[in-house]
């Protein structure tokens, strides 16, 4: 009796296994479709960048494009598997319709730029006085309309990707890329 009730047990389990794993393919190129949309690994490209550029040592030249170029796979694979950890599929799908709609993609060229700007004042050496992103009018509104639903607050107010768990991994991955990179340059 044992023997088949292990039997059983093992066998439920690796179907349980194999369902979920055919379940989460379509997941993990839904996430892959919205990490392409949100561009959180172009963000980490300019933290890298802004990281090299303040840093108060000598970095060998080609130093933020080396590690720019082993961190992106990584990181868009990490980011990737984090969306589709932490969102159903319906809240990735309806993540998608919003970065596309031309309000979404607003929002990512506007952060992107803000942290480009960010980056060119800090390597001049400026003080910054406001670091906050602030958005026309209309298209807040629309971004705030957008954090509302379920699929939002992953965005907006809760974001994910500024958890602590997972902006911790993303500088753990910057410095594993960066190491890399330094001891390639030796």
């Amino acid at each position: 009796m044992k023997r088949v009730l292990m039997a059983f047990m093992v066998t439920a389990a690796g179907v349980t296994a194999a369902a979920h794993a055919a379940g989460s393919a379509p997941t993990i190129e839904v996430a892959n479709e919205l990490v392409s949309l949100v561009k959180p690994h172009e963000q980490e490209a300019l933290a890298i960048r802004f990281m090299i550029a303040v840093t108060p040592m000598d970095m060998p030249p080609g130093l933020a494009d080396c590690t720019v170029k082993e961190a992106t796979p990584v990181m868009r694979s990490y980011f990737a598997s984090q969306f589709a950890e932490n969102m159903s599929e319906r809240e990735l799908r309806e993540s998608i319709d919003f970065f596309q709609s031309p309000a979404g993609q607003a929002v990512v060229a506007l952060r992107l730029e803000h942290e480009q700007s960010l980056l060119e004042a800090a390597m001049r050496k400026e003080q910054i006085a406001d670091e906050q992103l602030h958005y026309p009018a209309p298209l807040q509104q629309e971004l705030d309309a957008f954090g509302a639903t379920a699929a939002g607050k992953f965005f907006v107010g809760d974001e994910l990707l500024a958890r602590e768990a997972i902006r911790t991994h993303a500088s753990d991955l910057r410095s594993e890329a960066m190491a890399k990179c330094l001891t390639s340059s030796k």
